[in-house]
């Protein structure tokens, strides 16, 4: 650390909370991400960091699509300030080309954030654990009561996803029986924790790759795959799952017919619906969409344009669903940041995160890196199907991933020529 500018020390700090407050606190994202991109541009203008050119690339293209957000956020439907709110809402698509800037700074700054990202989960999940435990009495005798962690229901699932993947991926590549006991142990507790946030859709996240890394111990040792596939009959059977999970509909009597579920069918058709309205009806919505900040407005007015009979058709419990949250990644982001935005959002993230698949296919001297970054990938599409997360804070563990992949070759190949 002594070979670090003033301005480097400042940068890694900034990313130290950034990555401590995506487990943790909103208030720490948003401050520690703006500060941590500024700090980033400012080390590559003034202390000298020389990008390669598939950085430079990852770097030019966010700019370019961001700023290309800036714009077309003026065209929508919503709120007079609605660039504004998009600049707080997508500053997340700068992260992986400054983690980039950093890391050809110094790669312990990657070491230092995936430390600090760790830490915070387990601090975070031992507040829930000690809550479950001590405060609530093992759901004994006061109900069942979810808990989140400290940032909420749709973005503290997916961040134990994101944190057992990390852990799987230890113990897959250390030889050390220490580390492995280590990283079961933090997976088992965040199983737990996953069981307490009563979130469906982090658990069939975790389903998808839980189900790649048991392929990876069956061909590995056979046998294990049973021994495992039996701990999850025994942990789905628990008394624990049954009052959190199972009670909110994931059973095969419920899961099609829970009212949560019902809800968000409905908010998909409607979704759907004013899509195929927009694209026939009403241009500038389908393209620019009806703005993040305060989209009710153009949503009800595009309800109201619609045929009596399909109308109706989308009135579940007395009422319509859907206005500020599509519970759908996808359809929310074309219905409030439109088309042509969602267009090239969809582009950048699959350039980037294909860079990413294959820079990890060269690292040698670590197994099972682009597998288990791939099946984490699918468990993200999925789970963004069942919150709105792409303008939410639920993204940040997501983007923190994929920045963390994009610079592993960086990292992790010692001919890679990095200071």
């Amino acid at each position: 650390m002594k070979s670090l500018s003033l301005l480097s020390r400042v940068n890694l700090l900034f990313l130290i909370g950034f990555s401590i407050s995506i487990p943790a606190s909103k208030a720490g994202m948003n401050l520690f991400l703006y500060t941590y991109l500024l700090s980033s541009f400012a080390l590559l203008r003034f202390d000298n960091v020389q990008l390669n050119d598939s950085s430079r690339w990852v770097l030019k293209s966010s700019l370019i699509v961001f700023g290309l957000g800036i714009v077309l956020a003026l065209f929508s439907k919503g709120f007079d300030k609605d660039a504004i709110v998009y600049i707080q809402k997508y500053a997340y698509l700068l992260f992986p080309g400054a983690l980039l800037i950093s890391i050809h700074k110094s790669k312990r700054f990657a070491w230092w954030s995936i430390g600090a990202f760790i830490l915070s989960v387990i601090v975070c999940l031992s507040i829930d654990l000690y809550s479950f435990a001590i405060i609530h009495d093992f759901f004994h005798n006061r109900g069942v009561v979810r808990l989140w962690g400290q940032i909420g229901y749709s973005r503290w699932p997916i961040v134990l996803v994101t944190a057992m993947t990390i852990a799987l991926l230890v113990e897959l590549n250390t030889k050390k029986w220490l580390l492995k006991g280590l990283a079961w142990l933090f997976v088992a507790l965040a199983l737990v924790g996953l069981a307490l946030s009563g979130s469906k859709g982090g658990i069939v996240a975790v389903g998808v790759v839980g189900f790649a890394y048991l392929l990876i111990l069956a061909k590995k040792n056979w046998f294990i795959a049973p021994v495992v596939l039996l701990l999850v009959f025994v942990g789905v059977n628990s008394e624990l799952f049954q009052k959190t999970i199972g009670q909110r509909g994931l059973n095969t009597e419920t899961i099609t017919a829970s009212s949560s579920t019902q809800a968000r069918l409905v908010m998909i058709k409607t979704g759907a619906a004013l899509s195929v309205n927009n694209l026939q009806n009403d241009i500038a919505y389908f393209l620019f969409g009806g703005g993040i900040e305060n989209p009710e407005e153009p949503f009800q007015n595009a309800l109201d344009k619609l045929p009596d009979q399909e109308n109706q058709a989308l009135i579940y419990r007395g009422k319509h669903w859907g206005h500020t949250d599509l519970h759908n990644s996808y359809l929310d982001q074309l219905l409030k940041s439109g088309v042509i935005f969602s267009i090239l959002f969809y582009w950048l993230i699959i350039q980037v995160t294909f860079r990413a698949f294959k820079g990890l296919k060269t690292v040698e001297q670590y197994h099972y890196l682009p597998s288990m970054f791939a099946t984490t990938l699918v468990s993200y599409v999925v789970f963004n199907a069942f919150y709105s997360n792409f303008s939410d804070y639920a993204i940040y563990s997501q983007i923190y991933l994929i920045a963390i992949a994009l610079a592993s070759p960086n990292i992790l190949n010692k001919s890679t020529p990095v200071e």
